[in-house]
């Protein structure tokens, strides 16, 4: 995944995986990503977002254990944003779910 994915599909799905890395690793995820997309594609990124500061939420909890537990982070919608602009996507918009877990989709910026 950090080398290639299949080319021209319509959707990709990355449910949980970018809140695994920090930047550096995630902008690499996202950047292969964006370079296997046709311009017409979708990107839906289901993780969980941090509210922000002086939010009660549970997404603080799981960023706090992702760092201890294996190096990664929970972002920020402003965060998931610059990250995607890095890659050559835009945030189009924040869907919620009945999860904490939120769907981020993005498309070719």
């Amino acid at each position: 995944m950090f080398v290639a994915i299949p080319e021209g599909r319509d959707a990709y799905i990355m449910k949980t995986v970018i809140h695994d890395w920090q930047d550096a690793q995630a902008l690499a995820l996202l950047k292969t990503c964006a370079a296997a997309m046709p311009s017409s594609a979708k990107l839906l990124v289901i993780t969980e977002v941090i509210a922000p500061a002086n939010v009660p939420d549970s997404s603080k909890f799981m960023d706090l254990n992702m760092l201890v537990a294996f190096g990664g982070c929970e972002r920020t919608a402003a965060e998931y944003e610059t990250l995607l602009a890095q890659a050559g996507l835009q945030l189009d918009r924040m869907i919620p779910t009945r999860s904490p877990l939120k769907i981020v989709e993005c498309s070719k910026g």
